[in-house]
């Protein structure tokens, strides 16, 4: 596993190769500038309110998923409990926080 680890809470097999975790990988520049971002903020009558981007999340697990074997990511992402779906999409999210964390405030 070259990507963060991320251990599940049962063991799987999809297509006969048996796993209990998974590694997912950080985004690339090409990656982010293709898929989008995974939430925006968007301005209401009541103040902002952040609007995640579900597609975007399914796209960037399906691409940062590392699978086992001959297996495929959605296969794999498909083959996932709630609970471990959660996980993945928490890995994915943890690169953008990461990185809105290192590149501070964005000032005009």
């Amino acid at each position: 596993m070259v990507g963060k680890p991320v251990p599940l809470s049962k063991k799987y097999e999809v297509f006969g190769i048996a796993f209990d975790s998974l590694a997912v990988r950080e985004p690339t520049g090409v990656e982010y500038w293709s898929i989008g971002p995974i939430a925006e903020w968007q301005p209401t009558e009541n103040g902002n309110v952040l609007v995640t981007h579900r597609d975007a999340l399914r796209t960037y697990a399906e691409r940062l998923v590392e699978v086992p074997g001959d297996t495929t990511a959605p296969a794999v992402i498909g083959a996932l409990s709630l609970a471990d779906t959660l996980r993945i999409e928490s890995a994915v999210k943890g690169f953008f926080i990461e990185a809105a964390q290192l590149n501070g405030p964005l000032t005009s």
